[in-house]
């Protein structure tokens, strides 16, 4: 009996050994690879500085027709009907869903045992819903600031949205490296008109500016 001891204490060791190894090895395949990680990097500095370049060009160089927008309410009303694209996009989302359901076990989501069927449709209406929440209000906080003079900015930016979300969703179906492209032309804009915004709302309190209609 004495000398199974070791042996137990042995085959306990090589048991622990073994699970630790196991988690070793799980911890490291859940780390994104290093390919990975440099292709898109790469993609979204091209993104960065594609995008950047082309809105300034279509900026000062192209011409954007936009009717008189004498009043805050004006303005407002012009940048809601910008977003008739960004809401169609979320239609077509929502059917897409509905209509892989509808012609796949996925029909039944509690016991159809079959969601990895519609996870595509149900990550992309998740995340350009995700996308909506910060572009569409941004804009609107956005246009209360801006002048009738720069009322430009906001077809650009709708544009640039549309382009992303549709950008997103072929890269993303196409395999999950190329949706970079997608992801930064609409997260990035969002981003910037977010930090405008708060610069904007941030001389406001400083200069205590009153807001006008």
């Amino acid at each position: 009996m004495a000398t199974q001891r070791p042996n137990k204490q042995a085959d306990k060791d090589t048991k622990s050994g073994n699970e630790d190894a196991a988690c070793l090895y799980t911890s490291s395949k859940a780390q994104s690879q290093p390919f990975e990680r440099k292709i898109i990097t790469i993609n979204a500095i091209k993104t960065v500085i594609g995008l950047g370049a082309a809105a300034a060009v279509v900026y000062l160089y192209v011409p954007i027709p936009i009717p008189s927008l004498p009043t805050a309410g004006h303005r407002l009303v012009y940048t809601l009907r910008l977003q008739t694209p960004a809401f169609l996009i979320l239609m077509a989302a929502i059917l897409n869903v509905g209509m892989v359901r509808l012609h796949t076990p996925a029909i039944n989501p509690i016991y159809g045992n079959a969601e990895h069927l519609v996870e595509f449709e149900r990550r992309f209406l998740a995340n350009h819903v995700e996308q909506m929440l910060l572009n569409v209000p941004g804009q609107l906080v956005l246009v209360s600031f801006l002048g009738e003079g720069h009322m430009k900015v906001i077809p650009i930016l709708s544009l640039i949205f549309v382009f992303g979300r549709v950008s997103f969703y072929i890269g993303y179906r196409m395999s999950y490296l190329r949706r970079t492209v997608g992801f930064m032309s609409s997260f990035l804009p969002s981003c910037l008109i977010w930090l405008v915004n708060a610069y904007f709302v941030g001389r406001a309190l400083v200069h205590n500016e009153t807001i006008k209609l």
